[in-house]
């Protein structure tokens, strides 16, 4: 999946750190716009790569990627890349992975 969104939240912790995005186009039963919950790696393993709390903030436009989770209806993704392009900054860099 492809997200080109808003950043609402970024919680850096143990054991995974989550991004939170909304999907503008896509409504719930109450006509707000639908916010994906992403997970992403550990805080120590987002450290070593250079990713801290200060990295991303609410309100940067970001576009990602994921794996969805198994139920849809629970809006989750499993982070596979994200890119802020104001800037160019982006992870994965290189080849790294939490695999």
């Amino acid at each position: 999946m492809l997200f080109r969104s808003e950043l609402k939240a970024f919680l850096v912790r143990n054991p995974h750190s989550f991004v939170h995005v909304e999907d503008a186009k896509l409504k719930d039963k109450d006509g707000k716009p639908v916010r994906w919950s992403i997970e992403w790696g550990a805080a120590g393993q987002l450290a070593q790569q250079g990713v801290r709390t200060g990295t991303l903030k609410v309100g940067d436009k970001v576009v990602v990627t994921g794996s969805p989770g198994r139920n849809p209806e629970d809006y989750r993704l499993r982070m596979r890349s994200i890119t802020r392009p104001s800037d160019g900054w982006k992870w994965p860099v290189g080849n790294q992975t939490f695999n």
